[in-house]
């Protein structure tokens, strides 16, 4: 059971890093390298989302689902799209739910979460997926995100991982 989604505040960055590492480890096998997943470490993921929480370029909106006992078992961030030339569109940067919640709609209900903030971009909204990812590729089909044919790479830990982009449509 869903018990809130709500900004994410600097104390929740531990949960953060948590669900962050949980989802990985889960997602990720089978495309990133074991050894990449099995050194993620807690305590600089903590950091880094401690660090996240104060971000606020390209109009940053983070965001926690909040357990019935009061622990974080998803985060998502939302916000202008990640180019220096502007586009007009806004990107989810980050959508994640811990591998026990799966399935029980807290990703979809999240993604609704930003509905008011993705009205301000007109042209809609991206999100960039590991290609090899086709559960996430099912899910962003199903908020009604379409494959444009735009490619790139994620690179971690100094190895590449191919990524696609998907687009949808605005609001408006």
């Amino acid at each position: 059971m869903i018990h809130l989604i709500r900004p994410m505040l600097l104390e929740d960055a531990f949960g953060v890093a948590s669900v962050n590492i949980a989802s990985w480890q889960t997602a990720y096998r089978g495309i990133i390298d074991d050894e990449i997943l099995d050194n993620l470490d807690l305590s600089e993921r903590t950091e880094q989302w401690k660090k996240n929480t104060q971000y606020d370029d390209y109009g940053l909106e983070n965001i926690v689902c909040i357990s019935k006992n009061n622990e974080v078992i998803g985060f998502a961030t939302y916000g202008e799209e990640r180019v220096p030339e502007g586009t007009g569109r806004g990107e989810l940067w980050a959508i994640y739910v811990h591998p026990n919640e799966l399935g029980k709609g807290i990703g979809r209900a999240m993604w609704n979460y930003f509905e008011d903030h993705r009205k301000r971009y007109e042209k809609g909204s991206v999100v960039w997926v590991l290609s090899e990812n086709a559960p996430a590729i099912r899910f962003y089909e199903s908020l009604g995100f379409k494959k444009d044919g735009e490619t790139k790479n994620f690179v971690h830990s100094g190895k590449s991982f191919p990524e696609l982009r998907m687009i949808r449509q605005s609001d408006k």
